[in-house]
């Protein structure tokens, strides 16, 4: 008696408990109806627009709003009135059109146009040749154009680094920077890059002086009244008066003891080159400091063969760099001699026959 008891008291407890969860339940499926409308139909990401679906077809759309009491009210009532209207079709989003994508020689342009910009501060002008020139990188005109046109490089801030590096390793005055970063034959900047360049570098033109003196002080022996000379010269190394006067009273060598080494006999006289220092040479660091000189000064003829790691030569017109100055047509007296690492940074490609 005592077990059918307990057995009774679990059932009805049992009812209870399905009981409640089945008021629970109706009263879930009430409130979702008075605040959703019902299960049916299917939100899409638009708000205002609900899309019914029957039979996993989409059949159509219809916009709606709420009322006061939040319920939903259709604006179109497409779907519950209209049952003959017919059912409405969606036009696919188009395809990406292939024919815009980008052509690879287009692209490979672009590219190589960003590493001559960001890795060796080229103007515009001087990219676009090194892309055409058949010495270069040889693309299409149209694929070189595409490149200038898609680059998003500060022109005026390579003019400055390119300007930068002058001054800090060649020590070249401040007009003589200008010229090449606007030379045709150097950097192809335009005036107003150049100038900005010049506006904002920050340079000790009195040091720059005193070490392209130095220069021509200790590989050519030359006295401090012609290094002077060679200083202001507009067609050496252009520094004002005031700088070469610095340069020159801050050397620490006077006019008698450098006449001296003009004197000395032949075997106590001769440079590190082996010629005979009664003549001043034409030297690597002159050439260094001045590249932009062409040809000024006729100096003694030097050997022609240049160390491949120090110097290279350049010829007039041409885009190689040369071990030696008279390679192929060039013409000797008209070819001039550079550092290595100028000629690489100025976009010269290496010429395959006399390397």
């Amino acid at each position: 008696m005592k077990n059918t008891t307990k057995l009774l008291n679990l059932l009805t407890a049992f009812l209870a408990v399905i009981g409640v969860c089945a008021a629970s339940l109706v009263c879930f499926i009430v409130a979702y109806t008075q605040i959703y409308g019902g299960f049916s139909p299917k939100r899409t990401t638009d708000n205002n627009t609900v899309v019914a679906q029957a039979d996993n077809n989409i059949i159509g759309t219809f916009s709606f709003s709420t009322d006061q009491n939040n319920n939903f009210v259709s604006d179109t009532d497409a779907l519950s009135n209209n049952s003959s209207a017919e059912p409405m079709s969606l036009t696919p989003a188009p395809e990406p059109d292939k024919n815009n994508d980008v052509p690879q020689e287009y692209a490979s342009a672009l590219s190589k146009a960003m590493n001559y910009s960001d890795m060796m501060y080229m103007s515009k002008a001087a990219i676009y040749d090194q892309l055409i020139s058949a010495y270069g990188e040889n693309l299409p005109a149209d694929a070189a154009q595409y490149a200038i046109d898609n680059l998003d490089t500060d022109w005026n801030l390579n003019a400055l680094q390119k300007a930068k590096n002058y001054s800090d390793t060649m020590y070249m005055s401040k007009a003589a920077i200008y010229d090449q970063l606007i030379s045709d034959y150097g950097e192809k900047f335009t005036p107003s890059e150049a100038q900005y360049a010049i506006d904002n570098l920050t340079a000790d033109w009195n040091f720059n002086a005193l070490q392209t003196a130095k220069n021509y002080q200790n590989t050519m022996n030359m006295l401090p009244d012609e290094i002077y000379e060679q200083l202001i010269s507009e067609y050496g190394e252009k520094f004002t008066p005031s700088e070469a006067d610095y340069a020159v009273s801050n050397m620490g060598i006077s006019n008698a003891s450098s006449s001296a080494l003009y004197a000395m006999p032949v075997e106590q006289g001769t440079s590190s080159t082996g010629f005979i220092a009664d003549v001043p040479i034409q030297s690597e660091s002159i050439y260094n400091s001045n590249e932009n000189n062409f040809n000024s000064y006729n100096y003694p003829e030097t050997p022609a063969t240049a160390s491949v790691t120090d110097t290279v030569w350049l010829s007039e017109t041409g885009e190689k760099y040369h071990s030696i100055d008279h390679c192929g047509q060039m013409n000797p007296n008209k070819a001039r001699q550079v550092s290595l690492e100028y000629a690489i940074n100025a976009g010269y490609g290496k010429c395959e026959k006399c390397f």
